[in-house]
């Protein structure tokens, strides 16, 4: 398989602690079922925004450290800037 997918998360006030833990749970979950068909040419890259954007693992295919790196995300709260999170995924 070749992509290069960019995984964007909202870690804003509005999410709240609760719902991040979930989400950071489903990007590991997600990232983990690639592992299978992962080649050489599939990269994924992780990162999360509120004010601003925070890179969490750049496009790589070391997929399960990548997938520890979501399940182990803090929780930063603060306003919802969704152009800084396309911004970072750029």
């Amino acid at each position: 398989m070749q992509a290069d997918i960019a995984i964007v998360i909202d870690e804003s006030g509005s999410v709240g602690t609760a719902n991040f833990e979930h989400i950071k749970a489903f990007a590991a979950k997600l990232i983990r079922s690639f592992k299978d068909e992962a080649g050489p040419d599939l990269k994924i890259g992780l990162e999360k925004f509120s004010t601003s954007y925070t890179v969490q693992g750049p496009l790589t295919t070391d997929l399960e450290s990548l997938a520890q790196k979501a399940a182990s995300m803090g929780f930063g709260g603060g306003w919802t800037n969704t152009r800084a999170g396309y911004q970072g995924a750029a």
